[in-house]
C-alpha cells in the first residue's frame, strides 16, 4: 500500500469517527425506524365512532348518581390508536408492554401521563387498550396482533433505510473533509 492510499484511509477513519456522534448515530435510528412505524400504523384498526370510557362499577362517584346514569369520564376518537404509536423520548415501566427497542431508540405506543379524562383526538392521545387490541381479552375479543405483523414486515424496510442513510451520512461527510 502506498503512503497516499494509507493517508487516504486514516483520514476516512477519522471522518467515520467524527461523524458516528451520539446525536446523529441516534437522528439516524430514528429516521430510519420510521419505515417500522409506519407499517404499524397501516395494520391498526380505526374505529368507526367514538368510543367512551366511564367510571367503573366500584367507583363512589357512579354510586352517588344511580344505576345507568353514569357520565362517560373521557371520549376516544377515531385513530387514537393510531396517533398514539410514536418514537418514545422516554421509556416508563408502564410503556415497556408495547414498545420496541431498536438500538438507542424505543417507539411503541405513547401512554397518556397526567389527567386522562376528557376527549383525546388531535394530538392528545391515550391508548391504555393497545394491548387488548394487540392480544385480545378473555371476555372473546380477538387479538389483531398489528404490533407484532408490523414489526415483522417493517423490519427488511427499516434494515435497508438504515443502511441507505448511513451511506448517505458517509458521502457527505467525505465531501466536508474534502476526499471526494
Amino acid at each position: 500500500m502506498d503512503k497516499r492510499t494509507q493517508q487516504d484511509i486514516e483520514k476516512f477513519i477519522r471522518t467515520i469517527s467524527k461523524s458516528v456522534k451520539k446525536e446523529e448515530y441516534k437522528d439516524i435510528l430514528e429516521e430510519a425506524s420510521r419505515a417500522t412505524i409506519d407499517s404499524i400504523k397501516v395494520r391498526v384498526p380505526i374505529a368507526k365512532k367514538p368510543v367512551k370510557r366511564y367510571i367503573s362499577k366500584s367507583s363512589k362517584r357512579l354510586s352517588k348518581r344511580g344505576k345507568g346514569k353514569a357520565k362517560p369520564v373521557a371520549v376516544y376518537y377515531p385513530g387514537n390508536l393510531r396517533r398514539s404509536i410514536k418514537i418514545l423520548k422516554h421509556l416508563n415501566k408502564s410503556n415497556r408492554a408495547m414498545t420496541w427497542k431498536f438500538r438507542r431508540v424505543y417507539f411503541g405506543v405513547n401512554l397518556h401521563k397526567g389527567k386522562s379524562d376528557g376527549n383525546f383526538k388531535g394530538d392528545r392521545t391515550d391508548a391504555y387498550y393497545a394491548h387488548m387490541i394487540e392480544y385480545g381479552t378473555a371476555r372473546g375479543i380477538e387479538g389483531v396482533g398489528y404490533f407484532r405483523k408490523g414489526l415483522n414486515s417493517g423490519a427488511p424496510k427499516t434494515l435497508a433505510r438504515l443502511k441507505r442513510l448511513v451511506q448517505k451520512r458517509i458521502q457527505q461527510n467525505l465531501r466536508r473533509n474534502g476526499i471526494r
